[in-house]
């Protein structure tokens, strides 16, 4: 799973669409990883209010930490990777 760390840095927050979109992973899959990470306190699903229907995902500040760290790794993989 290629993954460009820059965008993920940038996000404020993304619905589990489009995560789902970016990764290349299936809807249900991103759901349950999405649900271990929240259980970590990495994450926050959050509902739409013009529509419920849609959660959207944003890091705690925990989550923001654990991002900041891993960025130069991540960073590190997508270059070796390409």
């Amino acid at each position: 799973m290629r993954v460009r760390a820059a965008r993920f840095r940038k996000m404020q927050g993304c619905s589990l669409r489009n995560i789902a979109i970016l990764v290349g992973r299936d809807e249900g899959k991103i759901t349950r990883f999405i649900g271990r990470l929240e259980a970590k306190g990495l994450i926050m699903r959050d509902t739409l209010e013009r529509d419920p229907r849609i959660s959207v995902i944003r890091p705690t500040r925990q989550g923001k930490q654990v991002a900041r760290a891993l960025a130069p790794f991540l960073t590190t993989f997508e270059k070796s990777s390409s």
